[in-house]
C-alpha cells in the first residue's frame, strides 16, 4: 500500500452562526441560488450539486471546494485541514 499527501488547495469558507446569516445568505444565493438552501430549526440545510441535502449545524463551516461544490464541514475537521490564507501585502511605492 502507498501513502499519499493531500495536495494543498485553496477553498472559500464561512462559519455558520446566526450572527452572520446575512453574509452567508448573500454568498450562498450567489453560488447556489435562493432555493438550494434553507433553515430547518437551528440547522442550515444545503442542497449539493449532486442533488442530496447536507445538514449544517451552527458552528460548522460551509466550504466551496476545488470543483465549486458547496458543502458543510465539522469545525474539528476544518481546524485539522485548513488554515487562513494570508492576504497579500500591498506593494510599497518606491520614493524618488
Amino acid at each position: 500500500m502507498n501513502t499519499y499527501t493531500h495536495k494543498p488547495t485553496k477553498v472559500q469558507a464561512i462559519q455558520f452562526t446566526f450572527g452572520n446569516l446575512a453574509e452567508l445568505d448573500q454568498w450562498l444565493t450567489a453560488e447556489l441560488g435562493p432555493s438550494r438552501y434553507w433553515l430547518n430549526g437551528s440547522h442550515l440545510v444545503i442542497e449539493t450539486n449532486e442533488g442530496d441535502s447536507r445538514d449544517c449545524p451552527v458552528g460548522y463551516w460551509v466550504i466551496k471546494g476545488v470543483r465549486g461544490l458547496i458543502y458543510p464541514v465539522a469545525p474539528e475537521v476544518f481546524e485539522e485541514s485548513y488554515r487562513l490564507t494570508p492576504k497579500p501585502k500591498p506593494a510599497i511605492a518606491a520614493s524618488g
